[in-house]
């Protein structure tokens, strides 16, 4: 029979499910460091390349995204053309952002399962090893275990981290520091299974892991580093006299990672050619194909320079004009605001446990400590600081605070749950949580045209169809999209095929971003042509271009908050297509509260608005 726990962690499983498929947008590095180039490669479809992945930068390793969110990506191309039985040349929005969303749920699973593989393995190896309970909860496997070593019960850790918006909200989403956090639980759970007995599958495990974590964000030097001293000193006291032995393994399995990421960056930014049997290895395919016939390795030849981003991104960052680009805060933002703005009352709560003497294993603690105080001052220093960077300190936090607690008192309880509760209704649902369901429809709008024909009015109609049959009769037809008052939209939900460029019978899309910038919005406007209005109409309709070129049609649609105001056209209005809520543009919250508090709240003023330019000339 279930008993209350498992009841309980099932509905927060349940919970965080539905959290994950939530539309706010945090920030927008959770879709362009990782699904935006990924899903453009795979799919050869037109995405935003940031700056880290610009070959004159190479400051990110794509290693790690290619395997977080470009391989689900890649198995659901997979999938599509095993069902169909074609190749889909346009992936529908709808099922990258699920795809994108539920790897980012799976792999909150999968640390469980790796930890269980690794403690097998380690098993298999050495027979004293100290086994645990196998039915904890899968998630927070590294916290339970962490617990047992320390001899405390893990239900009121595990209810902290599964109950954290840091959990609900940012685990969730495919950001890098996602990745890092779970890089980091990894090496924790890791790091104290040697607190016991240190093997060499252990060792090689916690090498790979460190590694790996580095080329994923380089801030993971900070966490990751207390982790290493804290293994080298278990490792000098349990083993002095085979310390070399010991330690050999960590850095064989640090090393081939590293050779890894710096293998494939290389061969990504192009400074490394490879050739395989007298053939340029242009792709992974390619160079899985290579790697498949040890027979033809003789066949290899590799020229040119490695590209090490670690290196690209610490000397990028270290120049303050650089990070001027980005936004520069104050070095308190990060301890003051961030930290509390993260972790609510356990920012607090943590800081004051930190009085408390240690019982047991004083080595994990101290080592749990490190990895908080090393990265809140390192991160401190930079003069670039979000919030986000702060989250691997999730679950080292939630090790410190309940160190010495049996439970929770009441006053703690309700805060800690009112906190989470509104936070993550703020950021995983409120904060700009229109624009991908905008991107969704702005796809169809865009691409899903069929029959265009020109009309006695001199408009082109075209029939509304399907995104992979889009044709334009051979009509020269333009999607104008500009996004005002929005965060960077994910161009790659719009699944618009690089091969469509230059073919005379597929639709075009031309995207602006302003941001908030009015002046080059409103200039952009006086360029585009509106179309008449006209009630009921069969088509979607497309207005002859301002150059006059035959058979060049084009429409504009605006992406913008409720909220926004926007520029009065001179013999134009704007035509409301759809809206979507709730959108809450922090830019505009004080207006917002001052409705509130003047009772003239509407659920209108929460929504992203998607809007046709119209003209009130005749054609």
């Amino acid at each position: 029979m279930l008993n209350r726990q498992t009841v309980f962690y099932t509905v927060l499983l349940w919970l965080r499910w539905t959290l994950s498929t939530s539309p706010g947008y945090i920030h927008p590095d959770e879709y362009f460091q990782s699904p935006e180039v990924a899903a453009g490669y795979i799919y050869n479809i037109k995405s935003f390349t940031p700056w880290e992945y610009q070959p004159e930068h190479a400051a990110r390793s794509v290693l790690v995204p290619f395997l977080t969110t470009g391989l689900p990506l890649w198995i659901l191309r997979y999938l599509g053309e095993q069902t169909e039985g074609i190749i889909q040349n346009v992936p529908r929005a709808i099922d990258m952002y699920f795809i994108e969303r539920s790897a980012s749920f799976m792999y909150s699973l999968l640390i469980g399962n790796g930890l269980l593989y690794i403690d097998q393995m380690a098993e298999l190896f050495d027979t004293t090893y100290y086994s645990c309970n196998s039915s904890s909860p899968i998630l927070d496997y590294a916290v339970y275990r962490m617990c047992r070593q320390i001899g405390k019960d893990p239900v009121l850790p595990i209810l902290l981290v599964s109950t954290s918006q840091v959990m609900l909200v940012y685990y969730m989403r495919p950001f890098s520091n996602t990745i890092e956090s779970i890089l980091l639980s990894l090496s924790l759970f890791v790091y104290t299974t040697m607190l016991q007995k240190i093997t060499s599958i252990r060792s090689f495990a916690l090498g790979c892991l460190l590694s790996l974590g580095v080329f994923t964000r380089i801030t993971f030097i900070l966490y990751g580093f207390p982790v290493g001293i804290g293994y080298l000193l278990n490792a000098y006291k349990k083993s002095r006299r085979h310390l070399i032995g010991t330690i050999l393994p960590f850095l064989l399995g640090g090393s081939i990672v590293a050779i890894a990421c710096v293998f494939v960056d290389s061969l990504f930014y192009k400074s490394l050619q490879v050739t395989f049997a007298g053939r340029a290895v242009g792709s992974f395919i390619d160079l899985l194909n290579m790697f498949s016939d040890p027979k033809k390795w003789a066949q290899i030849r590799i020229s040119g320079n490695v590209v090490l981003t670690p290196l690209n991104n610490i000397l990028y960052n270290a120049k303050v004009e650089n990070l001027k680009e980005h936004g520069l805060h104050p070095r308190y933002l990060h301890f003051l605001v961030n930290f509390p703005l993260l972790y609510g009352p356990l920012s607090t709560g943590t800081l004051v446990s930190l009085l408390w003497r240690p019982r047991l294993n004083a080595s994990l603690y101290y080592v749990l400590v490190s990895v908080v105080a090393m990265a809140m001052i390192g991160l401190s220093i930079m003069p670039h600081q979000e919030a986000r960077f702060l989250t691997p300190m999730l679950v080292p936090l939630v090790m410190i605070y309940t160190w010495n607690r049996a439970k929770f008192n009441r006053m703690f309880m309700f805060l800690w749950i009112a906190f989470n509760a509104i936070t993550t209704v703020i950021f995983a649902g409120l904060h700009q949580g229109g624009l991908v369901p905008a991107m969704i429809f702005l796809q169809q709008q865009s691409l899903g045209i069929e029959g265009c024909h020109v009309l006695d009015s001199s408009l082109l109609g075209c029939n509304f169809g399907e995104v992979e049959n889009s044709s334009t009769s051979n009509y020269d037809v333009t999607t104008y999209l500009l996004f005002y008052k929005t965060y960077m939209p994910p161009r790659h939900f719009l699944g618009y095929p690089n091969s469509w460029e230059n073919n005379p019978d597929k639709p075009n899309i031309n995207i602006h971003d302003f941001g908030g910038q009015f002046e080059p919005f409103y200039e952009a406007l006086q360029e585009r042509s509106g179309i008449p209005f006209t009630s009921h109409s069969p088509y979607m309709n497309f207005a002859p271009s301002k150059d006059k070129v035959e058979k060049e049609f084009e429409r504009t649609l605006i992406v913008a908050p409720s909220m926004a105001l926007l520029p009065k056209l001179e013999n134009g209005r704007y035509l409301l297509l759809s809206s979507f809520t709730p959108h809450v543009n922090f830019d505009d919250i004080q207006l917002l509260i001052e409705l509130i508090l003047q009772g003239k709240f509407s659920r209108a003023l929460i929504s992203l608005n998607v809007y046709m330019v119209l003209t009130d000339e005749n054609y």
